[in-house]
């Protein structure tokens, strides 16, 4: 029983002759292991990957050519825009909705980098099921789900 323990213990003998043929290199190049730690290693493997820019620019940089921006997003484009929360741009016809049927997005965030575009029944049903909103008087105030700015909408 102690001799097959011993030979699953050490992978028998094709694994001797491995730790054998690493122990030799190991030894021959011993020099310049002595100069590299695993954190050297692993940073000299990753700086490549961490430091790399990001896909646009390599994208421009493989094509050759300027990659043309974004545009922002404004009033005039929350007309064509979808609600951040039903992701739909006219709400559906719905007796529920009353007055509010297929009405687009009326509300847009006020942060720059977010201008997500909200329906107004959208946001405030979102804003009543979040426990941080505040009310005062009929204006809920809450943050965008999206950029965590201030929003504030009327609760009717």
């Amino acid at each position: 029983m102690d001799s097959t323990w011993r030979n699953y213990k050490n992978f028998g003998p094709s694994w001797m002759k491995l730790t054998r043929v690493s122990g030799l290199w190991r030894q021959e190049n011993n020099h310049l292991l002595a100069h590299f730690d695993r954190y050297t290693l692993v940073s000299f493997w990753l700086c490549p990957l961490v430091n790399s820019k990001p896909f646009p620019e390599n994208l421009e940089t493989l094509l050759g050519v300027a990659l043309p921006s974004p545009p922002c997003v404004t009033l005039k484009d929350n007309e064509l825009a979808e609600c951040g929360i039903c992701y739909v741009h006219c709400l559906p016809v719905d007796q529920e909705l009353g007055a509010k049927n297929g009405i687009t997005v009326d509300y847009t965030c006020d942060n720059p980098n977010c201008r997500k575009a909200f329906h107004t029944v959208c946001l405030r049903d979102w804003l009543r099921c979040i426990t941080t909103t505040r009310q005062s008087f009929d204006v809920l105030f809450g943050k965008c789900p999206y950029c965590s700015e201030a929003v504030a909408v009327k609760s009717e």
